[in-house]
């Protein structure tokens, strides 16, 4: 007859040890869920301006306000500097806020300093920042306008 009591279960240090395994790997798991969650909606915002900044260029090219824009100015005024900011109220079809993904971007157009190849050639630098709607830069995107033709 066994006079002792059975070895059978797991004692209570065992049974605390493996709930905080479990609770350590459970929250190492969810903070990396996290994570990707805000990683992935950054990325979105910047692909989003990017995808803003490609259509602002279209709309310009297309509409060729820019290039009439272009042909006033006078880099030999004194009030000349570059980088010049284009204003939006300057270019009618181009709309001072966009709004995709329920977030708001806002375009900023600025005509930059050319070289000397580029103004023989008729060419201006045009480098089109989107920000978001706290003002943060999300995207810049540079082209080249010529003109009253289009050149990329």
């Amino acid at each position: 007859m066994k006079t002792g009591k059975s070895e059978k279960g797991f004692t209570l240090i065992e049974i605390l040890a493996s709930i905080s395994l479990i609770t350590i790997i459970i929250i190492a798991v969810s903070t990396s869920f996290i994570n990707y969650a805000n990683f992935t909606k950054i990325l979105e915002n910047k692909l989003t301006s990017v995808h803003v900044a490609e259509e602002l260029v279209t709309v310009i090219k297309n509409s060729d306000e820019l290039a009439l824009l272009l042909n006033t100015l006078n880099e030999d005024d004194p009030d000349w500097a570059t980088p010049k900011q284009v204003l939006l109220t300057d270019l009618p079809s181009v709309s001072a806020t966009y709004e995709l993904n329920n977030s708001q971007y806002k375009p900023t157009i600025w005509i930059c300093e050319s070289t000397d190849e580029e103004k023989q050639l008729g060419l201006y630098r045009v480098k089109i920042n989107i920000a978001d709607a706290s003002g943060t830069d999300q995207a810049s995107l540079f082209t080249y306008f010529h003109l009253g033709s289009e050149t990329e």
